[in-house]
C-alpha cells in the first residue's frame, strides 16, 4: 500500500493581509529547477527561491532569495512562475503576466508580458543578475526555454517585441529579409548573362551596351571549351560544364542581345551544373519546359480537382465528412525561436494546420508538444540538433478522442508516455492507454485478421467520503491535475487526490504480481533429456501460455521382480514379487533463460509446475502412492487407474490426487462410462485429463482418442472438472491455447464452451493442488460489534438458531463448564 503524508515542516508562502483590494493577483506557483531548488511566487508580486535539500525526505526548505515587490521596467506586477532551469551554474526563470495593450488590435486587448531571469550565487548568495522582458500578442499557445537555455522557443497566434526598443522582431526579421533581398537584386543585376538548359541543349543570353553586329562577335568552340567575346571584351571563356557538338552549336543577334545556343553531346547530356566551370558570372534559370513537365509529375498530388477513383469505388475525400475541430482556425500559428541576445528569431515554422493538443513538461528540459496529425497525437521533443525537433510518442486516436470531450479541461501524460489523460471541469477523468501486444491469437471475427495489440481506456470518477462514510460525488471544480507513471494527481479547489494507476510489478517481489492466468499447458512430457524439455516449454511460453506444468511420468506404481526402491533390500525377495518403483525429485528448469517480456508486457508471469504421473491398479498401490514421502515434494499428482474399482477407490480417498488421466489412445479403458463414480470424483475437486498428443500420429490412434474423449465429457455433463492438454514429448506436439480449446469441439463441445478447458478448469485444479499444500479451509472467527452493518442481517439465522431449546440448553451446559474451569484457573492462581 502507497501512502501520501504531509509533512511537519511546511513552507508557508506569504499572502498580502489586503489581497481583496489588490486587482492584479494570480494564483500561487511553484517550480523547480533542479533535485535541490524550488522558485515560489505568492501570486502578489513576490518570487522566493529556496534551498529543498532532498525532497524525498522531510527536510526543512531554507530561503535563498527573496525579492519583494520585483521590479520589471519600472514596474511592480503580479506573475506566475511557467519555468525553471538550472544550467552550468544559473539558474533561469521564466515568469507570465497578462498586461493590456496600448491599443486596440485585431488581436484583442490584452497581451502575454513573459519575463525571463538569470539568478546566479556570488558570496554565498543568490542575486538576479539579468532580467529580460518581451511582449507576446495574439493567443499563446506554449512558452519554453530551450535546452541550453539560449533561445525562448513561443507558440503564438501573434507577434513578439522587446520592451526595451518595442520593436516586433517579425517586422526586425521582414526588414533583414529586404535588406537581403536588396544585396541579392544587386548581385543579379551585375551578373552578365543568364543561361537555362534541357536534356539536349544549352541556351546563354548575353546583353551588351550597344547594338552589336555580326564582325563584332568572336567564338572559339570545342568539345569541351569555350571562348566568346565582343569587340575584344571577353563574355565567357574556359572549360565547359559538358561535352557539346561545335558544328551543330550557334549564336545569334538581335539588336544588343546575343544569343548562344550549344548542343550537347555524349556525356553531356547531363545536367549542367554550369555553364562553364568556376564562372560566377551568369544566373541560371529554369527552363519554362522543365517547369512545365515536373508540373505534370506533380499533378496528382496537388491538382484543385477532385480525384476520381475507379468504378464502384468511393470518393478518397469528402468535405461533408469534416467536423468543425478538423478546421483549423484564421490565425497563422507560428512555433518561434527567439534568441534574447541578438534579439533576433533563428527560427520559425507555421503549423497553422495542425491543432495543439497539449504541452507537458516531463522532464529538466524544454516542454513537449503534442499536435495533431490526421487522427493521432504526436509528442514532439524539442532538440539542439540540425532538426529543431524530434518525435518522442504517439498517442493512437488522440486527436479524433480529444475533439469529442466538449468538456475538457487538461490533457497530459506521464514521462513514460505510457498512457495519455483528458481531465474534465469537474469530477471526471479518461485515461487512454497505449496498446499492448497480444500473446494469443486474436482475430477479427468479419475480416479474420489478426489482431496484434489492444488498447485500454479508463474512467475516473471522483469520491471523497463524508462524515458518515458514504462516498460523495466531488463537486468542486478541478484546478490543476499532474501525471507521474505511477499515479495520476488530480487537484480541486478543496482537495487533492492521487489515484493508483498501476503498481511496479516488476520491481516488486513475485506475490505483488496478479495471480491470475489466461491459459495453462497441464502436460508436457519430460523424456529425460533436459534440451528437449526446455524447448517445449519455450515454444509454449511463445504460443501465449503463463502456466506450464512439467509431467514426470513413472509408469505402473508397482512393478514385477524389479527393485526400484530407495533403500536396497534387507532379504531376497520372492519370484515374482512386486517392488515399488522409484519416484524421482521433480524437473528444475531455469527460467531466467526464458523469454517471457511478452507475458511480463500484459502484466503476467511464467509459472512453472511439477506433476508426478502413475499408474495404479491396487488398492495396496494406493495406499503406498498416498503416504509416499516424494509426494510432497510436486505440485500436482496424476493417476491412471487401471479399472472403476480403483477410480471407486479414489473417489473415497482420493484427497490426495489432482488429477485422473488414462491412455488416450487405449481401447480397453473399462471406467469411462462410470459417470457416477466420475461425478462423485469430479463434485470433490478432483480434475479429468484429455490430452491430443495421440491423436496427432496416425488415423486409428485420432479415433480412439476422439471416442475416450466423448465418453468422458459423456460422463462429466459436458466436460464439468475435464482439462485439455498436449501431453506432448516433442516440440512440435504443442499447439496454441486457441487451437487447443478448440479441439473440444472434435468432441462435441460447443465453440462457446471451448475456452475453460485450457483455462477455468486448468485454474481451479491448480489453486486445490495449492490449498493441498496449506490447508484444506479455516474459519474466522469475529464478535458481533466487530462486523460490518452489511453483514448484521445474516445473524437473523443465529438468532433463529438460538431460539431452539435443545439448543440453547446445549450452549448454557458448554457456558457453565467454561465459567468452571475458570473459576478452578483463579483459585489455583490465588493459591500459589
Amino acid at each position: 500500500e502507497k501512502k501520501f503524508s504531509i509533512s511537519k515542516n511546511n513552507v508557508v508562502i506569504a499572502v498580502p493581509p489586503d489581497e481583496e483590494e489588490i486587482e492584479d493577483r494570480y494564483p500561487a506557483t511553484i517550480s523547480f529547477p533542479d533535485s535541490k531548488h524550488a522558485f515560489v511566487s505568492n501570486g502578489f508580486g513576490r518570487l522566493t527561491m529556496y534551498i529543498t535539500g532532498d525532497r524525498r525526505n522531510a527536510t526543512t526548505w531554507e530561503e535563498c532569495l527573496s525579492d519583494e515587490p520585483l521590479i520589471v521596467d519600472g514596474k511592480v506586477s503580479s506573475f506566475i512562475i511557467i519555468e525553471s532551469r538550472y544550467m552550468e551554474n544559473k539558474f533561469d526563470v521564466l515568469l507570465r503576466s497578462i498586461v493590456p495593450n496600448n491599443k486596440s488590435s485585431k488581436q484583442g486587448n490584452f497581451s502575454n508580458k513573459i519575463v525571463w531571469l538569470t539568478v546566479i550565487k556570488e558570496v554565498e548568495k543568490m542575486k538576479i543578475i539579468e532580467i529580460r522582458s518581451i511582449i507576446c500578442t495574439g493567443h499563446t499557445e506554449m512558452i519554453t526555454l530551450d535546452k541550453l537555455p539560449e533561445n525562448l522557443i513561443v507558440i503564438s497566434t501573434g507577434d513578439l517585441s522587446f520592451c526595451d526598443n518595442g520593436v516586433s522582431v517579425s517586422d526586425a526579421a521582414e526588414r533583414e529579409m529586404n535588406k537581403e533581398y536588396d544585396v541579392e537584386t544587386t548581385k543579379l543585376a551585375k551578373k552578365r548573362y543568364a543561361w537555362s538548359q534541357t536534356r539536349t541543349d544549352v541556351t546563354a543570353v548575353f546583353t551588351c551596351d550597344e547594338t552589336v553586329s555580326k564582325k563584332d562577335v568572336s567564338l572559339s568552340l570545342s568539345a569541351t571549351s569555350i571562348h566568346f567575346s565582343v569587340k575584344d571584351m571577353i563574355l565567357i571563356g574556359g572549360i565547359l560544364g559538358g561535352s557539346v557538338d561545335p558544328t551543330s552549336s550557334t549564336y545569334t543577334i538581335d539588336d544588343n542581345k546575343l544569343e548562344l545556343f550549344l548542343v550537347k553531346s555524349g556525356g553531356g547530356l547531363t545536367n549542367w551544373s554550369e555553364l562553364v566551370l568556376n564562372d560566377d558570372q551568369g544566373v541560371y534559370e529554369v527552363n519554362p519546359e522543365s517547369l512545365s513537365i515536373a508540373s505534370e509529375m506533380l499533378e496528382r498530388f496537388t491538382s484543385e480537382s477532385q480525384a476520381v477513383g475507379n468504378a464502384g469505388i468511393d470518393r478518397n475525400f469528402n468535405i461533408e465528412q469534416m467536423e468543425d475541430c478538423d478546421i483549423s482556425t484564421d490565425d497563422i500559428c507560428k512555433i518561434r525561436w527567439l534568441n534574447c541576445a541578438s534579439q533576433k528569431l533563428s527560427h520559425e515554422s507555421d503549423i497553422t494546420t495542425h491543432n495543439i493538443l497539449f504541452s507537458v513538461c516531463l522532464d529538466f528540459g524544454p516542454r513537449f508538444l503534442c499536435i495533431r496529425m490526421d487522427v493521432d497525437g504526436i509528442l514532439w521533443k524539442f532538440t539542439e540538433e540540425s532538426r529543431k525537433l524530434q518525435h518522442h510518442a504517439t498517442f493512437s486516436a488522440f486527436g479524433y478522442v480529444q475533439a469529442s470531450k466538449t468538456q475538457r479541461k487538461f490533457s497530459t501524460c506521464p514521462p513514460d508516455c505510457s498512457y495519455v489523460v483528458i481531465v474534465e471541469r469537474k469530477r471526471h477523468a479518461f485515461v487512454y492507454w497505449q496498446p499492448l501486444t497480444i500473446t494469443s491469437d486474436l482475430r477479427n471475427r468479419k475480416t479474420g485478421r489478426r489482431v496484434a495489440g489492444v488498447a485500454k481506456q479508463q474512467l475516473i470518477s471522483l469520491f471523497k467520503p463524508s462524515e458518515f462514510c458514504d462516498a460523495n460525488a466531488v463537486t468542486e471544480n478541478i484546478v490543476g491535475v499532474h501525471a507521474d507513471n505511477e499515479f495520476l494527481f488530480i487537484l480541486t479547489t478543496a482537495d487533492i487526490f492521487a489515484v493508483l494507476l498501476k503498481d511496479l510489478s516488476r520491481s516488486m517481489s513475485l506475490s505483488f504480481v496478479d495471480d491470475h492466468f489466461q491459459f495453462a499447458e497441464m502436460n508436457i512430457k519430460h523424456t529425460g533429456n533436459m534440451d528437449e524439455t526446455m524447448a517445449m516449454v519455450r515454444r509454449a511460453v511463445r504460443m501465449g501460455y503463463d502456466c506450464v506444468v512439467i509431467n514426470t511420468d513413472i509408469g505402473q506404481m508397482m512393478q514385477d521382480g524389479v527393485n526400484l526402491g530407495d533403500e536396497p533390500p534387507h532379504k531376497k525377495k520372492k519370484k515374482g514379487g512386486k517392488e515399488r518403483n522409484v519416484i524421482p525429485d521433480p524437473v528444475s528448469i531455469d527460467c531466467s533463460q526464458l523469454d517471457t517480456s511478452m507475458l511480463e508486457a500484459n502484466g503476467k508471469r511464467l509459472r512453472v509446475f511439477s506433476r508426478l504421473t502413475t499408474t495404479v491398479s491396487s488398492s495396496t498401490e494406493v495406499h503406498l502412492l498416498m503416504h509416499h514421502p516424494q509426494l510432497k515434494k510436486y505440485d500436482l499428482i496424476a493417476v491412471r487407474p487401471s479399472d472403476d474399482q480403483i477410480l471407486q477407490t479414489l473417489s473415497k480417498k482420493g484427497d490426495f490426487v489432482d488429477i485422473i488421466t488414462y491412455d488416450q489412445a487405449s481401447t480397453s479403458v473399462g471406467w469411462l462410462n462410470k459417470s457416477k463414480i466420475i461425478q462423485l470424483c469430479v463434485n470433490d475437486g478432483i480434475t479429468f485429463e484429455i490430452t491430443y498428443a495421440d491423436a496427432l500420429k496416425d488415423s486409428s490412434q485420432r479415433r480412439e482418442v476422439l471416442t475416450n474423449g466423448r465418453q468422458l465429457l459423456m460422463s462429466t455433463k459436458g466436460g464439468n472438472g475435464v482439462v485439455i492438454a498436449s501431453g506432448a514429448e516433442r516440440m512440435i506436439d504443442i499447439r496454441a491455447p486457441y487451437d487447443a480449446a478448440n479441439i473440444s469441439v472434435l468432441f462435441g463441445i460447443r465453440p462457446g464452451c471451448a475456452r475453460k478447458f485450457v483455462a477455468s478448469n486448468a485454474k481451479k485444479a491448480l489453486l486445490r493442488a495449492e490449498s493441498r499444500k496449506t490447508l484444506k479451509s479455516g474459519v474466522l472467527i469475529r464478535t458481533k460489534e466487530d462486523l460490518p452493518k452489511n453483514l448484521i442481517v445474516r445473524l437473523n439465522v443465529v438468532e433463529k438458531i438460538m431460539r431452539i431449546p435443545e439448543f440453547r440448553a446445549q450452549l448454557e451446559i458448554v457456558k457453565d463448564e467454561v465459567e468452571e474451569i475458570a473459576k478452578d484457573e483463579v483459585e489455583e492462581t490465588e493459591k500459589n
